[in-house]
């Protein structure tokens, strides 16, 4: 299935008119309408790459830690050893 993302503005009489569709003239479509996001509240990856903050190595230093016994065999598993 072919997807084709754009938006549009409701009209005064609730219709959207949507042009330069890739699809042939006369092909059924299924249409789903959704409200566009608010732009001031979109993530990181709806804004441009030059807009997006630079990603700083070791930001999450710290924050996932190992524990010592994590390569220990499971006691789950020694039914099947």
């Amino acid at each position: 299935m072919e997807a084709h993302r754009t938006e549009a503005t409701v009209g005064g009489d609730g219709s959207v008119t949507v042009h330069g569709l890739p699809f042939p003239a006369g092909e059924p479509v299924e249409v789903i309408v959704l409200p566009a996001p608010d732009r001031g509240e979109t993530g990181a990856s709806d804004r441009p790459a030059a807009d997006r903050p630079r990603r700083q190595a070791g930001s999450a230093k710290g924050l996932i830690t190992v524990p010592d016994d994590f390569d220990d065999p499971l006691d789950d598993f020694k039914p099947y050893m």
